[in-house]
């Protein structure tokens, strides 16, 4: 089993969180709950992309592909919340259509924002694959 963390990052969050209780915090990016990295991921989440395609192939274009993996939401979440905050977490869809619906209404009159705002909310595309990670006092 392998889980890519970045205890970097927890350690980053945690002074975000200490620098005053009257933030709100948003994040948009590819993540998982713990238990989802542990039963679907074990041995981890890194990935390349290379021309839209996923490869599990890190080094086989080295400098000229994508690399990334996903964020463990679970771990960021006890972070926030032993700070005092309270945490949402969901698809990034999900999110939009909650607290931006009159602004999507809106947008989709404009054809070329429309076809920006299909990308965003769509399930085949990064509607799914990316979650919003909304952390307020």
């Amino acid at each position: 089993y392998s889980v890519d963390l970045s205890l970097d990052a927890e350690e980053k969050m945690r002074d975000l969180c200490s620098r005053g209780k009257s933030n709100a915090f948003l994040f948009f990016d590819y993540g998982l709950s713990w238990e989802t990295l542990i039963r679907e991921r074990p041995f981890g989440t890194a990935r390349a992309y290379f021309q839209h395609q996923v490869s599990s192939d890190l080094l086989i274009r080295k400098g000229h592909q994508d690399l990334t993996c996903s964020v463990c939401w679970t771990r960021i979440e006890r972070i926030f919340e032993d700070h005092g905050f309270s945490v949402e977490w969901m698809p990034q869809s999900s999110f939009f259509l909650k607290y931006a619906k009159e602004a999507i209404l809106e947008l989709g009159k404009d054809p070329l924002a429309a076809g920006t705002l299909r990308e965003l909310l769509s399930p085949s595309h990064m509607g799914r694959s990316f979650q919003s990670f909304f952390a307020r006092a």
